[in-house]
């Protein structure tokens, strides 16, 4: 029981920016498709986010995927 719905991290200043940064490395290294975009791409994928303007970049992984906890079974 999952739904894949993508995953945005938008980075409101340089330290977060750094940490996103980090989080793309470390996601590739484990064979992750993930990437840094920009203002102009963010807009494209989440045109109602308030913030856009005011970001540094974003992480983007088309990959992600939501669970619900409750149909998972052990």
């Amino acid at each position: 029981p999952r739904q894949r719905c993508g995953l945005l991290m938008v980075a409101m200043n340089e330290e977060q920016f750094e940490t996103i940064t980090d989080y793309e490395i470390k996601s590739k290294a484990n064979g992750e498709d993930v990437r840094i975009i920009g203002e102009r791409e963010l807009m494209k994928l989440e045109p109602d986010l308030s913030v856009i303007s005011e970001s540094v970049g974003a992480l983007y992984s088309p990959e992600a995927y939501v669970v619900d906890p409750f149909l998972l079974r052990m």
